[in-house]
C-alpha cells in the first residue's frame, strides 16, 4: 500500500494550521519529511505541508480510487464470488468520484478530468486527491442470487479512506489524512440490500467530501 499511504477524510486541515513541529513525519519515506501533523482535524489523523499555500489551489483532479477489502474478508463470506467483490470495489470506486465531484464543484471549486491514475496539463491552481479505500467491510452483500436467504443487519458495514493531496505540478506530496467510517447504526435490524448499502455508502463518502469543501471554502474566504 506504499503508493495509496494514509489519506482520507479530508482534511479539515490544512494550510496556515498550527502544526506539531516537535512530531516527526508519518513515517521515514522522505516523501512525507515535509509534512507535520495537524491538531484538531476533523478526521482521526491529518498530516500538512505548514508551509503549502492551499489558498492557490480552487480546483481538484481525482484520481482513480483504490479499493481493498477487509482481510480475510471472503473467508467469511463464502456466498460472494470473484465476480461480485469486482462489482462493489467498481461501485465504490466509481460512487467516490461521482460524490466527490459534485460535492466539491457544489462549492464552487470544478473538478477536471484526472484519466485514471494520472493528471496531465492540468494548471497550477488544480489540486489532486489520491484516494484508497481499504479495509472495506460489507457486512451482508447482495449476491441478487436467486434463492438468497435474507439477512438483517444493524449497519452496512465500515471502510477506511486514506487520502493524499499533491501539487498537480509537481507531484509534490502536501497533506494526507486516514479516518475510518461505519454506516449508520439502525435503532432496529435492517433488511440488507444492494440499494440499503449503496445508500449507507454515499452518506459516508458524502461527509468526507463536504469536510474537503469547507476547509477549502474556509481558507479561500481568508
Amino acid at each position: 500500500m506504499r503508493s495509496f499511504p494514509v489519506l482520507i477524510a479530508l482534511l479539515l486541515s490544512l494550510t496556515a494550521l498550527p502544526v506539531l513541529a516537535q512530531e516527526p513525519a508519518p513515517d521515514s519515506d522522505p516523501t512525507y519529511a515535509n509534512l507535520k501533523p495537524v491538531p484538531d482535524a476533523k478526521v482521526a489523523k491529518a498530516w500538512a505541508d505548514p508551509d503549502a499555500d492551499f489558498k492557490r489551489y480552487t480546483r481538484f483532479a481525482i484520481l482513480e480510487p483504490y479499493v481493498a477489502f477487509k482481510k480475510n474478508w471472503k473467508r467469511d463470506h463464502r456466498m460472494v464470488g470473484n465476480s461480485d467483490m469486482e462489482r462493489i470495489k467498481k461501485g465504490l470506486a466509481n460512487m467516490f468520484v461521482e460524490e466527490f465531484t459534485a460535492v466539491l464543484e457544489d462549492g464552487g471549486f470544478p473538478v477536471v478530468s484526472a484519466g485514471g491514475q494520472t493528471v496531465t496539463n492540468a494548471g497550477e491552481d488544480v489540486l489532486v486527491i489520491r484516494p484508497a479505500l481499504i479495509d472495506l467491510d460489507v457486512n451482508a452483500p447482495d449476491t441478487m442470487e436467486a434463492g438468497r436467504s435474507v439477512t438483517y443487519v444493524a449497519n452496512a458495514g465500515s471502510v477506511t479512506l486514506y487520502l493524499e493531496l499533491l501539487d498537480s505540478t509537481s507531484g509534490q506530496m502536501l497533506a494526507r489524512a486516514v479516518d475510518r467510517q461505519s454506516g449508520r447504526d439502525e435503532p432496529f435490524l435492517q433488511m440488507s440490500s444492494r440499494v440499503y448499502n449503496s445508500a449507507e455508502a454515499r452518506k459516508v463518502i458524502k461527509k468526507w467530501a463536504g469536510l474537503l469543501r469547507d476547509r477549502f471554502k474556509e481558507i479561500q474566504s481568508r
